[in-house]
């Protein structure tokens, strides 16, 4: 988390190894190993663009294992939208901001449990609350269910907040300011403000 500039894509970018502007120096460990080459074959990256052909149908842009498609259908609450048309923003025509935003982080996850994966979103971009809100729930339920995750997130509400479990504050230029889990955050800031919804305002 951290304010517009503060390198928030730019650490997703360099971790996903996508960054190709630039250089970039140092070497990137995972859990204490250096990255191999099997990292992006088992790694997803779901970027803050919403990038879908907009003659394909829903089903069509996950089509590789039909099986897992299904099931991933279900767990994102789409299962009824399998035939709708993606359509485009620009046009009106297709499915909503939410729906897309679902399709995108479905269509990019390479999910294997027994795999040390990880996970790359900026899930909220673009959305209004209500939305916000059902997409990190939907993420927190992948989470829940064994898929190791890293969002970027600006600005979050308390309710949304509280489905995360650490957090790293970035400053301007990538600097770290503060890094934990949230209940170690919690209690470190109880003295600071009464409530977590004071918290959050004086975190961002």
């Amino acid at each position: 988390m951290g304010s517009s500039g503060a390198g928030k894509t730019t650490l997703m970018d360099v971790l996903s190894r996508r960054k190709t502007i630039g250089k970039v120096t140092g070497d990137i460990f995972l859990n204490g190993h250096p990255l191999d080459v099997s990292f992006e074959r088992i790694t997803g990256y779901v970027e803050q663009t919403d990038v879908h052909n907009p003659g394909l149908k829903t089903r069509t842009s996950t089509e590789d294992k039909y099986a897992y498609v299904e099931d991933l259908f279900e767990m994102m609450d789409m299962t009824e939208l399998g035939d709708a048309l993606i359509g485009d923003m620009d046009s009106g025509v297709g499915i909503s901001v939410e729906e897309r935003k679902r399709l995108t982080i479905g269509k990019d996850l390479k999910w294997d449990v027994d795999d040390d994966t990880q996970k790359f979103a900026e899930p909220t971009s673009g959305l209004d609350a209500q939305s916000s809100y059902n997409i990190i729930k939907f993420i927190r339920t992948l989470a829940d269910n064994g898929m190791p995750l890293v969002c970027t997130i600006h600005q979050p509400s308390p309710i949304l907040f509280e489905n995360f479990d650490r957090l790293l504050l970035l400053a301007r230029g990538g600097r770290t300011v503060y890094f934990e889990r949230l209940e170690r955050t919690r209690r470190r800031f109880w003295g600071i403000r009464r409530g977590l919804g004071s918290v959050i305002s004086v975190l961002i």
